[in-house]
């Protein structure tokens, strides 16, 4: 079921413009309006656990934390502004593994797993492409 869901908000990030456009917002309400697109097309009941949100400029990276429970499937998605045309980020466990990442030349980052034990887990967020600074957010959510 991840995968499915993965790969629908994966489409749904990539195609949210028509919604949006009639809106025309920017920065980060732009980041928010992508969610909330995404959450109310793609993503209806899948809960957030956990949303973190900042500006970078460009080639500087951010991390973050978020709480996982062992043998849950989680599904971490980033976006970022209009400025933004490259948003990488990779998932880390506790003991500092990467257990995932998301490297491609996108603004839409996509990293699935299943958490393999309970604990805090650490993302890196990597303003890889962006004209000045660049808002974004990163939300993890899980499968239930």
């Amino acid at each position: 079921m991840l995968k499915t869901i993965a790969l629908a908000a994966a489409v749904a990030l990539s195609g949210g413009g028509l919604a949006l456009a009639q809106n025309n917002p920017t920065g980060a309400a732009l980041v928010e309006a992508l969610f909330a697109n995404l959450e109310s097309e793609t993503l209806a009941g899948v809960p957030s656990t956990s949303f973190s949100r900042g500006v970078l400029p460009n080639g500087e990276a951010a991390t973050h934390s978020f709480n996982v429970v062992a043998g849950r499937a989680y599904m971490v998605v980033g976006v970022c502004d209009e400025n933004c045309t490259d948003l990488d980020l990779g998932i880390y466990n506790a003991s500092d593994e990467e257990i995932g990442s998301d490297v491609a030349d996108d603004d839409a980052p996509l990293v699935t797993f299943r958490a393999t034990e309970t604990g805090r887990y650490q993302m890196a967020v990597l303003m890889s492409a962006c004209s000045s600074r660049c808002n974004y957010g990163v939300k993890v959510y899980e499968a239930k």
